[in-house]
């Protein structure tokens, strides 16, 4: 209802269909039903490009929710692919958008590791605790990821020298 909604104030081309799409995929993803999950996300993905304006947030929530389901079907590359593509735009756009980059390169050090590349995996978590945010900033699949990684002896904490707050 959301979606048809935004169509209708908004029209097709616009960042709040792209959002509302954006939603729609994360709850499919939420309740598991990843194939649904991926068609929102590639068409909102597709919308921007008409408009005079593409928004890099729309497009990093798209890309991000469509690596989610891409990740969960089994396409580790293709959401490797869509992630690189989401943290791109943050770094020009919102540099100062930490806690959503080092989310992202979470998440992207996950399917680094599930596609056997721990060198590339632990850049990216060298790069998100460069940032400096604290785990209670990120989703707990995030903060954990990152904990994993290197860090067992500060339960809470993601990032070298930042105490669980």
């Amino acid at each position: 209802m959301a979606l048809t909604t935004m169509r209708t104030l908004h029209g097709e081309n616009s960042d709040y269909t792209c959002g509302a799409l954006s939603v729609q995929a994360r709850i499919a993803s939420h309740r598991g039903d990843t194939t649904t999950a991926l068609s929102p996300s590639t068409h909102a993905l597709d919308l921007p490009a008409p408009m005079e304006v593409p928004s890099p947030r729309m497009e990093i929530l798209n890309r991000q929710a469509s690596a989610m389901a891409l990740a969960a079907l089994g396409r580790q590359q293709a959401a490797l692919d869509d992630i690189a593509a989401a943290i791109a735009p943050i770094k020009t756009a919102a540099p100062a958008a930490h806690a959503k980059r080092a989310g992202l390169l979470a998440f992207q050090a996950r399917l680094q590791r599930s596609l056997g590349d721990a060198a590339a995996a632990n850049a990216s978590i060298e790069e998100a605790r460069a940032l400096a945010v604290p785990a209670r900033y990120l989703a707990p699949e995030d903060a954990s990821a990152a904990h994993r990684a290197e860090r067992a002896d500060a339960p809470g904490e993601i990032f070298a020298g930042l105490a669980n707050q």
